[in-house]
């Protein structure tokens, strides 16, 4: 009975290493990721033709994505039965790039 005591302490132990371990990673992460978004922020800040660059890419981006699905860009709106085919078009879609991707 001992024996099982002992095995059942030590991974009880293990378990709690592995937690430990775990939030130690998560934590430095989050550190690195903190880092990489105030690198960004200090890029931009001193270059803003990126943003403006990159604004403009990603307008370029929605027109063709737009486009794609078959809607103007140049509307002012949507009718709602357009909207609701589209919008299911996309959550269609993003289903299966979902299933395509899991991590």
């Amino acid at each position: 009975e001992s024996e099982t005591e002992s095995s059942e302490d030590k991974q009880n132990q293990e378990l709690q290493q592995s937690g430990s371990d775990d939030r130690q990673l998560l934590h430095a992460e989050s550190l690195l990721a903190q880092q990489s978004l105030q690198s960004m922020e200090n890029l931009l800040a001193a270059n803003p033709k990126i943003l403006q660059q990159l604004r403009e890419e990603l307008q370029q981006l929605l027109r063709r994505r737009l486009q794609g699905l078959g809607v103007d860009p140049s509307w002012g709106g949507l009718p709602i039965s357009t909207f609701s085919t589209k919008m299911a078009t996309l959550s269609h879609q993003r289903q299966i790039t979902a299933k395509n991707h899991k991590i």
